[in-house]
């Protein structure tokens, strides 16, 4: 029983095992690098951008997008038309605010599964075993000058946990989150080509300084991760 979660980045490494289920992260499925998965449960981790219905209305909320992100967010598209998925993933839009038509349209896959925003922030603070308020206050006490005014922000519900810093973390860490989660995935989970170096995409520099966005987030979990010795025997990440 082995799980993967395989993100983009060039040149993954793979362990010599093979897996009952692989994990996807967003355009890793576009790889020819892959091995033979054919006797594994295939699943995807995505995020929501790749489903807009307009990508109009994308480039006025992403500034940064360029025709490069947007050929691969249709590649992906029809990735997900032509091959078969047992599980789909999407996480939603940081900004609780902002609200798009999403295409849903011509997935193939067993089952879709949408994180709804208020959905999203229970699994995160189950993730960073953070559902005990007095262990949540003194996280965010530990935390304070990291983010001071998103922590003040969030004590006053103004805004949700999935948009700080401290808990925004990588389709890449969720995707391993999802695995740990949902006992249909077991262990050991090997993350696999998943880092903050360089990804396998032709327009790499942009995303570095998006995935620096996460930063703070995934350190946060891999520290969880350590302190969590029983969970810490069971991941094993083979890209440093």
């Amino acid at each position: 029983m082995t799980t993967f979660i395989i993100g983009s980045r060039e040149d993954p490494i793979y362990p010599d095992v093979v897996p009952k289920d692989v994990i996807f992260i967003n355009g890793a499925i576009l790889s020819n690098k892959h091995p033979d998965f054919k006797n594994a449960n295939r699943s995807i981790v995505l995020s929501p951008h790749i489903f807009v219905n307009n990508f109009k209305d994308l480039i006025k909320y992403k500034t940064d997008l360029n025709i490069n992100r947007i050929n691969l967010f249709e590649e992906i598209r029809k990735k997900l038309m032509e091959d078969y998925f047992t599980e789909i993933y999407i996480r939603p839009i940081s900004d609780r605010k902002t609200h798009f038509d999403f295409n849903y349209k011509n997935i193939n896959c067993n089952n879709l599964n949408i994180f709804e925003n208020n959905d999203f922030d229970k699994f995160l603070l189950e993730n960073f075993d953070l559902n005990n308020y007095f262990k949540r206050i003194k996280f965010l006490f530990n935390n304070f000058e990291n983010e001071p005014k998103n922590i003040i922000k969030y004590f006053l519900n103004r805004i949700s946990i999935k948009m700080m810093n401290n808990f925004k973390v990588s389709t890449g860490i969720l995707g391993l989150m999802i695995a740990k989660k949902f006992e249909k995935f077991k262990p050991p989970y090997f993350v696999i080509g998943i880092g903050l170096d360089r990804s396998g995409y032709v327009f790499d520099n942009k995303l570095i300084e998006e995935r620096n966005n996460h930063l703070k987030a995934d350190l946060n979990y891999i520290n969880f991760i350590i302190k969590n010795k029983n969970f810490l025997k069971e991941v094993h990440f083979t890209n440093k």
